[in-house]
């Protein structure tokens, strides 16, 4: 027989239990995370590297991809020794050898993971075989195993010098002479910021704002990185969330810059928004990068044709983000594996869509911004099927005038502004604003010129729009939603109408008729009955 305390005690634990079990798992950014110890490798097909051997010709290796979708992503690599060639695929993730012909090689050697701390050690070869990290800084990383070393260069990964084993042909001391990758370390180390970057900045802020600012995981992308999810969260009761996310090309950073400079720039200002009522009521929420796999590509990626853009666009698996989520899918995109706007085999098919349509069903997203670039426009999503038209012309003129760009009409494709509004379950105001769009000499040139600014200046003055457009929305997200929302009397048939009426009719009727019956009915009692006596008029004055 159960005690009246265990029977009082079971629904306060089951309770908690649910509140368990439907609460994120968050893994903090400060916590022990796994930024240094990524197995992966970020090298993708079209890249090749031209290697002296030293006394003994030369090796030429290439990197080709599958052509079609694979899990895990994969690579063909093919070597050629003077002369004599080998292949063999690799996963991306481990380095590990699928199948093929370079057999000594279970892990791949000339390409390593990047992030990776000194004293820190690594497998090549095999899994036996380790090699320490002994030199780690901007220009090197040296790993050494029993008197052998190998460098790395630390903004790709890829072999720079060294005496590799292939024990067909003994060992040979290369060297890198020749890639065409375009090595964009000025962009990357002065102007924008690739994963690891960003990832020791959030840990920076958070460190310097922890009553203000929470920085978590929503997820790990296809190579295993953390998606840094940035959340200030309303002072007072929240009446909704403010979402903004960068980074989803990988291939537009200047996304992820900017993302990145609002979120800077909101905490510097928070006691100044806090006393105009900013953030009050309104929890902001910023994604910087979700698609860091593409952004590491973007790096180095050769810089044409202008099909090579696709490796830093896409994710690891070669889906474009933005033509993956459950709304009209098969309708836009590419089921072309090659193309640059790929869906995907399936819907919602990817790690990093997963985590933001995750984020997005759990929390009371009001308003939505996906930022990205390639031109210079605000996009209504989902146009021609939009029922908010007329709030969105509210919109756009605020945000126009402060960006001076056109607003232009958004397609029926499975991006992540046309999920929000049209299929989430309750809509949530959404809105593409693409950044910058270097013109078409510059696709020509370099693709990374295209999407992205070098000067400055330029990323300046759109740091400061951009602010300048999020108090905006802070402000009138709120109204706009209400807006959405609003209570209308339903529309009836003139049939259902002339019905209602006629029945009302007949109601009042037979109350009237009534109301007159008894009415009659209690002056004929009233003659009948006896006199009454005098009333006490002192009584209406008594308590």
């Amino acid at each position: 027989m159960k005690s009246y305390t265990q029977t009082k005690t079971l629904p306060l634990i089951f309770t908690l239990i649910m509140i368990i079990a439907q609460t994120p798992q968050i893994t903090t950014v400060t916590a022990e995370v796994s930024i240094h110890k990524l197995e992966s490798m970020d090298v993708r097909g079209g890249i090749y590297t031209l290697y002296t051997i030293v006394g003994n010709g030369y090796m030429n290796v290439t990197y080709k991809s599958l052509e079609k979708y694979t899990e895990p992503p994969s690579i063909n690599v093919s070597i050629n020794i003077n002369g004599l060639k080998k292949w063999a695929v690799y996963s991306l993730t481990n380095r590990k050898l699928l199948y093929g012909e370079i057999q000594d090689w279970k892990i791949y050697p000339l390409w390593i993971p990047k992030c990776i701390e000194l004293n820190y050690e690594i497998p090549v070869y095999n899994y036996e075989t380790t090699f320490k990290c002994i030199v780690k800084n901007e220009t090197t990383i040296i790993l050494s195993h029993e008197g052998e070393k190998l460098i790395y260069d630390p903004f790709t990964g890829v072999l720079i010098e060294g005496e590799i084993k292939l024990y067909d042909y003994g060992k040979l001391q290369l060297k890198l002479n020749k890639t065409n990758m375009k090595i964009r370390r000025e962009y990357f180390n002065d102007l924008y910021f690739d994963w690891e970057t960003l990832t020791l900045n959030l840990m920076k802020l958070e460190k310097e704002y922890a009553n203000i600012l929470k920085v978590y995981s929503i997820g790990k992308s296809v190579l295993g990185r953390e998606i840094w999810c940035c959340e200030i969260k309303a002072s007072e009761s929240e009446d909704g969330v403010v979402l903004i996310d960068g980074g989803m090309h990988g291939s537009e950073v200047i996304g992820v810059k900017i993302a990145y400079s609002i979120l800077e720039r909101v905490l510097s200002e928070y006691n100044e928004l806090q006393s105009i009522g900013v953030l009050k009521r309104l929890t902001l929420i910023i994604i910087p990068m979700l698609n860091p796999d593409g952004v590491e590509m973007s790096k180095y990626s050769p810089p044409t044709p202008s099909i090579r853009l696709k490796d830093g666009r896409c994710n690891a698996n070669g889906v474009d983000l933005n033509r993956n989520f459950n709304y009209e899918w098969s309708a836009g995109g590419s089921p072309l594996y090659n193309s640059t706007v790929y869906r995907g085999e399936v819907a919602e098919s990817e790690p990093e869509v997963k985590a933001l349509k995750d984020l997005m069903q759990k929390r009371k997203i009001i308003f939505y911004v996906n930022l990205h670039s390639g031109v210079r426009q605000i996009i209504i999503p989902a146009y021609q099927v939009n029922p908010y038209l007329n709030v969105y012309a509210n919109i756009t003129s605020i945000l126009s005038n402060i960006f001076g760009f056109e607003t232009v009409r958004g397609g029926i494709y499975g991006g992540s502004a046309n999920w929000c509004l049209m299929a989430r379950g309750e809509p949530a105001l959404s809105l593409i604003i693409e950044l910058y769009g270097g013109g078409t000499n510059a696709l020509n040139v370099d693709w990374f010129l295209f999407y992205n600014p070098v000067d400055d200046v330029e990323i300046r003055k759109l740091t400061i729009l951009s602010y300048q457009a999020t108090i905006q929305i802070l402000l009138n997200a709120k109204r706009w939603r209400d807006t959405i929302f609003e209570k209308t009397l339903p529309s009836l048939p003139l049939e259902s109408i002339k019905m209602t009426l006629i029945t009302i009719i007949i109601i009042i009727l037979g109350l009237t008729i009534y109301v007159k019956l008894r009415k009659s009915q209690g002056r004929i009692n009233e003659r009948r009955s006896p006199t009454k006596p005098p009333t006490n008029v002192e009584a209406k004055f008594t308590t």
